[in-house]
């Protein structure tokens, strides 16, 4: 008697249960890099403002978009 038909993986399962928020969360996770590196490295260098100031404004900013995507 084969039982492998009747018995799911549990990484399959897992995947079939939460595989579509898992996705959306790192597709909102490699956004929310890019964009918040993008601001760091354009405020450091264009505008002139030091690390410490530039780092606090891009986690500021990046953290809206990331919220909004996330709760979608």
């Amino acid at each position: 008697m084969d039982v492998r038909p009747t018995i799911t993986p549990p990484l399959e399962r897992m995947f079939r249960r939460y595989g579509k928020t898992a996705s959306r969360f790192l597709m909102v996770s490699a956004f929310n890099g890019v964009f918040g590196q993008s601001l760091l490295v354009l405020s450091h260098s264009w505008l002139g403002w030091s690390f410490a100031v530039s780092n606090g404004v891009a986690v500021a900013i990046s953290a809206c978009p990331a919220s909004l995507l996330s709760q979608r």
